[in-house]
């Protein structure tokens, strides 16, 4: 568990600048090119979030100066403004669970950093890499919970990364899941709600609705 504070609106600014100077810096000779959309969480004194320009960034809240920033993956490719560094993409907010932040990319990857130093912990996969995941990331127990956007749902060990079980609901996810006793619930864009059972994996139940879901239940 972890405390959750009010952003200041000095750190709310902050955030704002920070955002802007990405844009820019992504057009005048880095050629960064920014992607995705993260959120901020908040706990104890760090306010936490990924970056348009792909890096994990903690910022002390109450100074309002960055502790550490985490680049995640890059890729080179060409010359100029339009795009010699393709960053990757951020989509889902940070979470945070025992010390630890646990972070997913477009580029298909899960890390888990340690909130302290901003030390690297693990990542999955360790090699290649997973479809996009625009998903966020649940975490309960000893495990953490999340979708790629090829519908596969993932439940990974706390400790290590290691894979727990995996279930492919055939629908293309971004929403983030979200636990409930012993159920991991998953809405898709195929307009249907996949709840699986937190040990296994296995389906428990669907629902269909009218619409299809790219943003969390509750």
């Amino acid at each position: 568990m972890f405390k959750t504070n009010r952003i200041s609106k000095k750190l709310i600014l902050l955030l704002s600048l920070i955002g802007v100077l990405a844009v820019l810096s992504g057009c005048m000779g880095t050629g960064q090119k920014p992607l995705g959309w993260s959120g901020v969480v908040v706990s104890d004194n760090d306010a936490i979030f990924g970056s348009m320009t792909g890096k994990l960034i903690a910022l002390n809240k109450d100074a309002s100066t960055p502790r550490y920033q985490v680049p995640l993956e890059t890729t080179t490719s060409g010359g100029g403004c339009a795009g010699a560094v393709t960053t990757v993409g951020i989509y889902g907010t940070p979470v945070i669970s025992d010390g630890v932040i646990y972070i997913s990319t477009y580029g298909g990857k899960i890390y888990a950093y340690n909130q302290d130093q901003g030390d690297l912990k693990w990542v999955y996969p360790v090699t290649d890499a997973l479809p996009a995941i625009v998903s966020g990331i649940a975490p309960n127990g000893d495990k953490i919970f999340f979708a790629d956007t090829n519908g596969v749902v993932y439940a990974l060990s706390k400790a290590d990364g290691q894979k727990v079980w995996e279930y492919p609901t055939g629908a293309k996810i971004w929403a983030s899941p979200v636990v409930s006793g012993d159920l991991v619930i998953v809405p898709g864009f195929d307009k249907k709600v996949y709840a699986l059972d937190i040990n296994t994996g296995n389906p428990v139940w669907t629902f269909e609705a009218k619409s299809p879901f790219a943003s969390a239940l509750w």
